[in-house]
């Protein structure tokens, strides 16, 4: 039983923490159902990952989470007997709540299940028996092929650009293809159209003709139409599934990435959120329709050459001066884009530093300064902006001047071939429509060259977020822990923040057993909040080895470890939300009347009693609103309420007042029975807690004093 539920006067579980049982029991025999599959993840990662809410009632999420990790799932209703070997293995939802994972049904038609509550053991059932337990409903999912698994956001960008837009559209690129040559084909029906209008109907009255080109040219457009539709739902689809895609797995990969030593700039990660828009703006609709019919342009050249001969060189020359034009305005574009990107990440990142420290900007009188350096980096940008601005208007002027001058010198060489009779007026008319729209998806491409220079550098800004390494290595393979005991141990650890800097931990060794409560002094800077990270794993030596349990921080999967480990940090950062989502942050489940139970053991039931809306209240983001003792003391909450194995203390009382921090010592007393501590703390009345105190000094560890008497 944890330490909150024996404060509490029911004995009764709480509807909430029977979801969480329930939620807990689905995802592990999910985990081992993507085990079998050849997808192993363990069933803390994918808790971690799951939305709230109940798996069995809702199982879209169920659907959505194996869709992420390339399979192919189904939720049907079937009954257990009549189950084939292609639906097997498969997750039976049960009647009580909960589900068991079928893994095949044996010889003598018994059912061959594993529980989340003996994962390594096979169970038997008759084929009766399991029906009895099932509620009808089954999981299943089959490995997708190579062919058409989910790409990740890294395998989108991997080949860049190209490589963006052939993965993209790698299932329907024959589709699309098909459609865009369709298109273009009937694009010639209204020049030629046209053109027999000038020369036959005309001269002869063909009246009935006529009425037959009409009809046959109205079909023409509506099958245009209709196929430019589809395309178009086509390519707008994946431009925005790309975007989501792509948005999904750069926040991830932002919040899931291995914490660097030194931290980089907020203002930068918002740069990546607009690298990312700008990659949106290149990849949209109009400029995919673009890149699509682009190499059709050849085709609308040999409808010119097939009406009138010759008369196709004035395109074909027009054709590299436009590319010429382009690739000269490229280079400069190119340059300018990337100042321009570094330009607003600086501008990006003093906003956010400025507003972040508002309070000592106003206490040192900076705000004049502030302005000065603001107003300095908007010009700066304005001035880029300009320059972009203008290098394209450069270059779409000269690409209309340029279609302009086909324009004349197709004019001007059909008249004198209509003159000398080599070409009728239809034909020419023919001619001109052809070359406007065979050059039309080339002027526009070259027009949408500043789109595509800023995408490029955005997909370059994201190829690099994506490629910062995770917490674990992919090669690692984490070993399943069950509940920790809460042994710690530092073998001969050597850590420090940079090469420049002397080492805060050097063959530092420093033994925790399972239970014992150690208190860690130091001076300023000497590393004990360094020693907390390390144990978290949020933070990884240079050198030596951090074990819990004697098995390696590295090796355990960081939700798993972060459940059991604890740690209440000095200054506390709190979310956007109401009370009561902070409180219950890494424990969503928790049922109303633990929450209060913590809550009066920390002290905060008091003041959330005052509010209006109680534990509704919202408050600010970082948790303006509150005083740093209200925060520290609900970030206390939050680690009892998880009931972890080991609680971190890092100066956690410093900002409570007296009476407030006698009642969470007491608390923490009780707390500490049987569990593993590790306080770091100058408060003598916390240190009591301590069965030995440890000074780190000089990058390793000293005992000080061990309770009852001195060391040394």
């Amino acid at each position: 039983m944890g330490f909150v539920e024996q404060t509490l006067d029911t004995s009764a579980a709480a509807t909430a923490e029977d979801l969480n049982s329930r939620r807990q029991n689905i995802l592990a025999c999910v985990s081992e159902l993507l085990g079998l599959l050849g997808h192993p993840e363990s069933a803390t990662a994918l808790q971690a990952s799951f939305p709230a809410g109940d798996p069995q009632q809702d199982p879209r999420n169920l659907l959505r989470l194996l869709y992420e990790r390339g399979v192919h799932a189904g939720y049907a209703r079937r009954r257990v007997g009549t189950l084939s070997a292609a639906y097997l293995p498969a997750v039976v939802f049960l009647k009580q709540g909960g589900a068991l994972l079928l893994r095949r049904i044996d010889a003598e038609a018994n059912a061959v299940v594993r529980s989340a509550d003996l994962p390594q053991r096979d169970i038997v059932y008759s084929i009766a028996e399991l029906e009895a337990l099932a509620d009808g409903h089954v999981l299943f999912g089959r490995p997708m092929a190579a062919d058409t698994a989910v790409d990740s956001a890294p395998d989108l960008l991997h080949a860049g650009w190209h490589g963006l837009i052939g993965n993209t559209f790698k299932s329907a690129l024959v589709e699309l293809g098909g459609a865009s040559l369709l298109i273009n084909l009937l694009q010639i029906a209204v020049p030629l159209f046209i053109m027999q209008v000038y020369d036959r109907v005309i001269p002869n009255e063909a009246t009935s003709s006529l009425v037959a080109l009409v009809v046959g040219v109205v079909l023409v457009l509506v099958l245009d139409f209709v196929l430019r539709s589809v395309r178009g739902s086509v390519l707008a689809h994946a431009s925005t599934w790309v975007e989501r895609v792509l948005s999904k797995e750069v926040f991830a990969r932002l919040v899931g990435r291995a914490m660097p030593k030194i931290p980089q700039a907020t203002g930068r990660a918002s740069a990546w959120l607009q690298d990312l828009e700008r990659l949106r703006e290149a990849s949209s609709q109009t400029v995919l329709t673009l890149m699509f019919d682009l190499p059709f342009v050849a085709l609308f050249l040999m409808a010119i050459y097939f009406v009138a001969g010759s008369l196709v060189w004035v395109p074909i020359v027009a054709i590299p001066l436009m590319l010429g034009w382009a690739m000269l305005a490229a280079a400069r574009l190119s340059r300018l884009s990337v100042e321009q990107a570094q330009a607003s990440a600086d501008r990006n990142a003093f906003l956010i530093e400025t507003l972040r420290n508002e309070e000592t900007a106003k206490l040192n009188r900076l705000e004049g300064r502030l302005t000065m350096v603001w107003d300095g980096s908007a010009q700066t940008l304005s001035q880029l902006s300009r320059k972009i601005r203008q290098a394209g208007s450069t270059l779409a002027t000269g690409v209309m001047l340029i279609q302009q001058l086909t324009m004349v010198g197709l004019v001007s060489f059909g008249a004198i071939s209509v003159i000398n009779g080599d070409l009728t007026v239809g034909a020419l008319i023919a001619v001109v429509l052809l070359s406007g729209r065979g050059l039309a998806p080339l002027q526009g491409a070259v027009q949408a060259l500043v789109q595509f220079k800023q995408g490029v550098i955005g997909l370059s800004a994201l190829q690099q977020v994506l490629e910062q390494p995770g917490e674990r290595d992919a090669d690692v393979q984490c070993v399943a822990t069950g509940r920790l005991r809460g042994d710690l141990a530092l073998q001969d650890v050597r850590f420090r923040y940079s090469d420049d800097q002397p080492w805060l931990l050097d063959n530092a060794s420093l033994q925790i057993a399972a239970g014992e409560v150690v208190g860690i002094v130091g001076g300023n800077g000497s590393g004990k909040t360094t020693l907390s990270r390390l144990l978290l794993g949020l933070q990884h030596p240079d050198s030596g080895s951090i074990r819990v349990d004697d098995v390696d921080v590295n090796h355990i999967d960081v939700h798993h470890l972060r459940g059991q480990i604890a740690m209440v940090p000095q200054d506390v950062v709190l979310f956007s939300g109401t009370l009561r989502e902070n409180i219950v942050l890494g424990a969503p489940w928790i049922s109303d009347e633990r929450i209060q139970s913590a809550a009066a053991s920390t002290g905060i039931s008091e003041f959330i009693a005052r509010l209006p809306r109680g534990y509704d209240t919202r408050i600010g983001e970082s948790g303006v609103g509150l005083s740093a003792g209200q925060r520290q003391a609900i970030a206390l909450t939050r680690a009892l309420l998880i009931d972890p194995r080991v609680l971190i203390l890092d100066e956690a009382t410093s900002a409570l007042d007296q009476e407030t921090s006698a009642r969470v010592i007491a608390t923490l007393k009780r707390f500490y029975n049987g569990r593993t501590g590790v306080i770091i703390s100058h408060n003598q009345d916390l240190l009591q807690l301590c069965s030995r105190i440890v000074q780190l000094k000089d990058g390793v560890f000293v005992n000080v004093a061990v309770k009852g008497k001195e060391t040394r």
